[in-house]
């Protein structure tokens, strides 16, 4: 639904002026729109008996309104359905806003809430997000490296060659792992259906924080053993 001064902030329409139909069908269908076709709409809403389909059908067209026409509209409503369509207008807008949010501050683990998650969609969402994965391990990784090669009593650079194959080893696992994460979504949405929808945000989020702290281990043993010899224990 587009935005609009109304739909911004809904607690701002007045029940006080509404009513039942009968008390405010006057200049009801003074539309300010010219199109004859949402006219129409207008005017078909504002004879239907009350109920809740006249909010469910005022929802349907309250994005082609403009605010004078909205008002117009939501003044042949009763003080409870004016009611009813502020809450459901409340919680749209607060699924939107929580969707931007969420969209800024965790794209890594967001998915889209409005799409079905198909096959190719769940493959496309990982394969997305693995060059991120990739640099936050390798960058643990980077850390751990330069823990152990400053904490040698010899020349690092004499050893750093032998840690080429443990760190290529190291790369491929975790990224094989990696691609079991979307195997194993698709295996339980086949299994689970609808109700494995946030499996892969989950699994991401659980799969990443533990490949993180395990590539930071070595990191911890020296920052441990460091620690130690400070206070006198090593």
């Amino acid at each position: 639904m587009a935005d609009s001064p109304w739909y911004a902030d809904p607690t701002s329409v007045d029940s006080g002026t509404g009513g039942s139909p009968a008390n405010n069908n006057s200049g009801n269908n003074n539309s300010s729109s010219s199109n004859p076709h949402l006219q129409g709409k207008i005017k078909h809403i504002s004879n239907l008996p009350a109920g809740k389909n006249r909010v469910e059908q005022v929802l349907e067209l309250v994005h082609e309104l403009d605010p004078r026409d909205y008002n117009r509209l939501v003044e042949t409503l009763t003080f409870a359905e004016q009611d009813e369509l502020t809450q459901r207008l409340l919680k749209i807008r607060k699924k939107k806003d929580k969707q931007k949010t969420a969209g800024k501050s965790s794209w890594y683990l967001s998915i889209p809430e409005d799409e079905e998650r198909s096959t190719g969609s769940i493959i496309l969402w990982w394969e997305g997000r693995r060059a991120l994965y990739n640099l936050m391990v390798g960058s643990a990784g980077i850390l751990s490296m330069l823990a152990i090669l400053a904490t040698s009593h010899s020349n690092p650079f004499t050893y750093a060659p032998y840690f080429l194959y443990p760190i290529l080893f190291y790369a491929v696992a975790a990224n094989v792992c990696y691609t079991g994460g979307w195997v194993t979504e698709l295996i339980s949405k086949r299994t689970w259906g609808e109700k494995a929808q946030y499996f892969g945000p989950i699994a991401l989020g659980l799969g990443t924080a533990f490949s993180v702290i395990i590539t930071l281990f070595p990191l911890l043993i020296v920052a441990m053993v460091f620690f130690l010899h400070l206070i006198g224990m090593g």
